[in-house]
């Protein structure tokens, strides 16, 4: 689904350094909208945030991911942070564990 972005603007100190990136869709006939979530797991800083920017500028066409069956849940990043994560530090854990077991001998 093709949406746009309506607002990109930089973040401050007061609101963690996350960019505020609002977009706006359609879902047959219905109009929305909503703002990128940035994953907890991200330490924000002032390049992550112009990087943001620069991904999401203002008046972009942009590609929305929405839930067919609740159309007010979308988001722009479909996979990105959430619970992967955790697995996959979990397995890079793991993995460094298991060399140093092998080195230490």
């Amino acid at each position: 689904m093709e949406g746009k972005i309506e607002q990109s603007v930089p973040a401050s100190h007061a609101d963690n350094l996350l960019p505020h990136i609002h977009y706006s869709y359609s879902v047959g006939g219905n109009s929305y909208s909503s703002t990128l979530e940035v994953p907890d797991s991200i330490d924000p800083s002032k390049e992550y945030t112009a990087r943001y920017l620069g991904k999401f500028p203002a008046g972009a066409k942009v590609r929305v991911y929405y839930d067919p069956e609740q159309p007010t849940h979308s988001t722009l990043e479909p996979g990105v942070g959430g619970d992967w994560m955790i697995f996959a530090l979990g397995v890079l854990a793991v993995i460094f564990a298991i060399l140093a077991l092998f080195f230490s001998n």
